[in-house]
């Protein structure tokens, strides 16, 4: 895996245009708040990520690479699922998951019943991910979250 030197939207495209000569790119856009990655979505339909220049948080697309296929087979919701990986794995790109961000202000707006809807889902998701094999998540160099070990 290695950096990406110049992570300007020009430079971007080229780098996916060249890996991936199928996706013809009529529109896109660059989301550059992430801690760990620069994010390019291609015709509203296909979102790439970009390690930033870290160590980190190339180890952290190394690690979804491996794992959310695994996790994928197990949950009930959409998660990324990466149809797009250049042979340095340098990047990676996915179908778009639909959906919108929930705020604090859009969650107060949401009706009583739809509030316990949500709740149900993220229990449902909370159940499948804890019954998860961790020494399987651990082949992936996943840890657990509340210590420093992986």
């Amino acid at each position: 895996m290695w950096i990406i030197k110049n992570m300007d939207k020009k430079n971007l495209l080229q780098k996916i245009e060249a890996n991936f000569p199928s996706i013809t790119i009529k529109k896109s856009r660059i989301l550059t708040h992430g801690w760990n990655d620069i994010v390019v979505i291609i015709n509203n339909e296909i979102v790439f990520t970009f390690p930033k220049s870290s160590d980190e948080s190339r180890s952290q697309l190394e690690k979804e690479l491996c794992f959310l296929p695994l996790l994928k087979a197990k949950v009930n919701i959409k998660i990324p699922d990466f149809r797009y990986i250049p042979a340095d794995k340098s990047f990676a790109g996915y179908p778009l998951v639909a959906g919108k961000p929930l705020s604090p202000t859009h969650y107060e707006t949401l009706s009583d019943n739809e509030k316990n809807t949500l709740a149900k889902q993220i229990t449902s998701f909370l159940k499948q991910l804890h019954n998860f094999s961790i020494p399987v998540a651990q082949k992936c160099h996943v840890g657990y979250a509340w210590s420093y070990e992986e």
